[in-house]
């Protein structure tokens, strides 16, 4: 939803870490949001059964942080359309399918 909004200007770790030096404390920040936020994937990714944890918690953040960037750049909101779509289709590849039911 805030890729609709007019005002939408991106991650506000990710605008403040590019005027900034590498090393310094705005991109210490930056780099532990990032972290948290792919702790955050990785234990959902946990809990649904994936087999590859790490691996699904690194591509959910590139689709987040890329569908971020890509709607602030383009201002365009059918960004977050395709941005599901490729997380669906990441999830169903990447998670455990229920058994159908029995009939």
């Amino acid at each position: 939803r805030d890729y609709l909004r007019p005002d939408y200007n991106g991650c506000a770790f990710s605008g403040a870490r590019a005027e900034e030096p590498a090393g310094g404390p705005v991109d210490q920040a930056a780099r532990a949001y990032r972290a948290e936020m792919r702790e955050i994937f990785r234990e959902l990714c946990v809990r649904a059964g994936a087999d590859e944890p790490e691996l699904l918690a690194w591509q959910l953040q590139l689709l987040y942080s890329g569908g971020a960037e890509s709607a602030k750049i383009e201002r365009n909101a059918e960004v977050s359309v395709a941005q599901r779509a490729a997380v669906e289709t990441l999830l169903r590849s990447a998670l455990p399918q229920a058994p159908a039911p029995a009939l």
